[in-house]
């Protein structure tokens, strides 16, 4: 079976105005649907801090991924995706 090419996408979401991480966030890609992650807490690692997502980007080069979160405007930030790499985008989200 063929590997469809592309790289690994990580970050964290956060509050803009203060920093804090946002749990329960979600962070899609802008143009492939089935590409979508929610944050999740990582209280095994204190020093990673909450709000991280892992996300398995399809494809390479120029891409666009947004975050959203409830009670927060969406925001959509470009990245390019290095392939059988990890690449690292995060989000600071301002409130509503």
């Amino acid at each position: 079976m063929r590997r469809r090419p592309g790289g690994l996408l990580v970050g964290q979401v956060s509050d803009r105005a203060d920093g804090h991480t946002l749990g329960g966030a979600t962070v899609r890609s802008a143009t492939l649907v089935d590409e979508t992650m929610t944050t999740r807490p990582t209280s095994d690692d204190p020093g990673i801090g909450d709000g991280i997502y892992i996300l398995w980007a399809a494809g390479t080069g120029s891409q666009r991924f947004t975050a959203s979160a409830y009670g927060y405007s969406a925001k959509t930030e470009p990245t390019t995706i290095a392939p059988d790499n990890v690449t690292r985008l995060d989000f600071a989200l301002r409130k509503k």
